[in-house]
């Protein structure tokens, strides 16, 4: 198995820590420096783009970056956005079968795949590639506003399946590819104020890093900030 994290300057201290889980739990971390970083491979290395590159752009060289590593990855590998850590090992993926690994939110009035975690190995090759595909240059101005990976996620996910679907912990065929819905209470957890539980093998914070110690704090996870 084998992780995948991009970061900024922004999220430097975020990325810096949850890199260095991922590698204290005896994973190999293949890191993307999105501008002023320090650590990594320069993303402009591999994609012409200028710094210092746009929340929209950050969001949509997500699955450019996944795909580029999956190609040459013969592993399963995991995506993790700066602001999720890796708690505990997660071995017990490799037992179940599927291409694709996504987590799903959902409430009374919302459903979503959340797209800070993302588990792929080479039978979803394909169906990243036509996420790149739904992903326009220039977007509207009200979608550039938000999260475009995950918003043109959801549009490839739900538009291929029936309303109503129950996805938690299922295996869907979307666009000829096995997606499993991983369990979010595990491996895409926002911890509450009772802060990490042994079950949580993957948590994830949400406000970005200008919430981040903030967050840590109120939460009880100093043990990942010191």
């Amino acid at each position: 198995m084998k992780f995948l994290i991009a970061a900024n300057l922004k999220y430097k201290e975020m990325a810096d820590i949850s890199i260095g889980r991922v590698k204290a739990l005896g994973y190999q971390c293949e890191v993307y420096d999105m501008g002023d970083l320090g650590t990594g491979t320069d993303i402009r290395d591999h994609f012409d783009v200028e710094l210092p590159l746009s929340k929209f752009d950050i969001c949509r060289l997500k699955p450019h970056l996944i795909l580029r590593t999956l190609k040459d990855c013969e592993e399963t590998l995991v995506y993790l956005d700066a602001d999720a850590f890796l708690m505990h090992r997660i071995d017990e993926i490799e037992a179940i079968e599927f291409d694709l690994g996504l987590t799903y939110r959902y409430s009374k009035d919302n459903r979503y795949v959340n797209a800070g975690v993302i588990f792929s190995r080479q039978g979803a090759v394909g169906f990243i590639q036509k996420w790149i595909d739904n992903i326009p240059e220039n977007p509207p101005e009200h979608e550039r506003k938000k999260t475009g990976d995950q918003l043109y996620l959801n549009r490839l996910v739900f538009g291929a399946l029936d309303k109503g679907a129950w996805l938690k912990n299922r295996t869907k065929l979307i666009h000829k590819t096995k997606v499993h819905f991983f369990e979010v209470a595990k491996y895409n957890v926002t911890p509450s104020a009772n802060g990490i539980q042994p079950k949580h093998k993957i948590i994830h914070l949400p406000g970005g890093h200008r919430r981040f110690k903030e967050q840590a704090y109120k939460w009880n996870l100093k043990d990942i900030i010191t």
